[in-house]
């Protein structure tokens, strides 16, 4: 790749995504040409390869936080590899099993009330509620707040169900946010080794300049 127009790119902030995964498939190659370069006992060739920095770093950091085949935008989502931040593989966890976590909460309410017929459900007025008919009152555990009253029953919110509630809701927000400060780390990692890397292109330049 070109090494000197991707480094200059992650300098002004305008690398994406694809960029950095082709400066770090680039940089990977370097420690093959040094093992090339080894037979060679031209002494120019010889400097070039001492010189020769495969950057383990900036490759180590790459391969950990940015997916194999990501989005060239950004604002695309599943930027950040599963596994490197645990905040956002807790959010987009949140998302996908968001349906199996509210059925797996209202299953253990109902075990934990008595209350077979407890609902937990969910409007955009009142967000997400436990729903108890007027028949189950005297079941309501002490850390159920009030929420509303109906005719046939009463709803309530719980500190877990709330705070879940605050979660999903924010989860697509806060992924998208989290994604572009994380990936605008790495960029700033890898702009802080621009010197090096620019270093490592003029040498290969020389290179290809002798092929």
């Amino acid at each position: 790749g070109d090494l000197e127009r991707l480094t200059s790119k992650a300098c002004t902030n305008r690398i994406n995504p694809r960029e950095i995964i082709a400066l770090k498939l680039s940089l990977k190659k370097i420690p093959l040409i040094k093992q090339l370069l080894d037979s060679s006992k031209i002494e120019t060739i010889r400097i070039i390869k001492e010189k020769l920095n495969p950057l383990d770093s900036i490759v180590e950091k790459i391969e950990l936080g940015i997916s194999d085949n990501p989005s060239a935008v950004l604002n695309d989502g599943d930027i950040i590899r599963i596994g490197y931040n645990a905040e956002l593989d807790e959010l987009r966890d949140l998302q996908l099993h968001a349906k199996d976590w509210i059925a797996n909460f209202q299953k253990n309410e109902r075990e934990r009330t008595g209350v077979s017929s407890l609902k937990v459900n969910f409007n955009k007025v009142f967000g997400y509620y436990i729903e108890i008919t007027n028949a189950n009152k005297d079941k309501v555990p002490d850390n159920y707040i009030r929420k509303q009253t109906l005719v046939n029953g009463e709803r309530y919110i719980t500190p877990e169900l709330k705070n879940y509630e605050d979660k999903i809701l924010n989860a697509e927000e806060r992924i998208s946010t989290l994604e572009y400060t994380l990936f605008n780390q790495i960029r700033a990692f890898v702009a802080n080794e621009s010197t090096a890397i620019q270093e490592n292109a003029r040498l290969i330049a020389m290179l290809d300049c002798y092929l």
